[in-house]
């Protein structure tokens, strides 16, 4: 199965880059998110889950169990190897038409 750029995709990432130095649970992503962009459409909870298992099984996301039994998500440690593996992985996706 493919992994799609979609834009709730770019929303997370998006939101992830800004907040680098954080762990954030899906919940926190989603109100960050909605708080940013009040006028767009919400991200779904089930859809957020999906997208950071998948930007986790990328290595592009780190995943911990917090002492709520929250999942804690953070942007991988090294930005750089971060930011170049998404240009390539988003070029990529949108140079196929």
């Amino acid at each position: 199965m493919g992994s799609y750029n979609t834009p709730q995709k770019e929303r997370i990432l998006s939101f992830l880059c800004l907040n680098i130095d954080k762990e954030l649970t899906v919940h926190e992503i989603i109100e960050g998110i909605t708080n940013e962009s009040p006028n767009e459409d919400p991200i779904a909870e089930s859809t957020a889950y999906r997208i950071m298992n998948n930007l986790t099984q990328l290595g592009l996301t780190s995943k911990k169990t917090d002492s709520n039994r929250e999942f804690r998500y953070r942007l991988c440690s090294n930005f750089d190897i971060c930011c170049k593996y998404y240009v390539k992985y988003y070029n990529s996706n949108f140079s196929e038409g």
